[in-house]
């Protein structure tokens, strides 16, 4: 008589078991299938937010903009990957953050990050071209009109981008 109400109960934990297995699984599916839509959403904007460091970890056809110096020195901090035109980044948790820049995009390609207080173009601004690496914005080139340029500091003003872009 023992051995089968032993044998009932390892049936019921098997069943608890296996409902525990199947919700699971369907949860872990669902996060898979969401995950699959949301990157392509996100890749449509102009500005998707990533964690990582390295030159290697700004995707091809895009500018980058890393929180902290040298591509986020060898600690996973936050990469905006810009990919158009950026009225204003702080919508992205950007705003007055970007400390080294990549343009990992072919050499006709041109970004412009502005320091930005009043409206997109105004302020000063460094270009970015294809290829073009900026480990350390606290030193850099500076434009302030097309023929006005100073070296100076540029570490965590940037609040904008515009895209100039080009083709691949």
């Amino acid at each position: 008589m023992r051995s089968s109400s032993v044998t009932a109960g390892s049936v019921a934990r098997c069943q608890g078991v296996s409902n525990k297995i199947s919700i699971f699984i369907a949860m872990t599916l669902s996060a898979l299938l969401l995950g699959s839509v949301s990157p392509a959403v996100a890749a449509e904007g102009p500005v998707r937010v990533i964690r990582g460091h390295g030159l290697e970890a700004c995707p091809r056809n895009s500018l980058c903009l890393y929180e902290d110096v040298d591509y986020n020195g060898s600690g996973n901090g936050r990469i905006w990957v810009v990919t158009g035109s950026v009225h204003s980044l702080s919508e992205y948790g950007g705003n007055d953050e970007t400390s080294s820049m990549y343009m990992h995009t072919p050499e006709n390609w041109r970004a412009d990050a502005h320091e930005n207080r009043s409206g997109m173009g105004s302020g000063d601004w460094v270009w970015m071209y294809g290829g073009k690496k900026l480990p350390n914005l606290r030193s850099v080139n500076i434009h302030q009109s097309a023929r006005d340029t100073h070296y100076g500091p540029f570490n965590d003003v940037i609040t904008s981008v515009s895209w100039a872009g080009g083709e691949a």
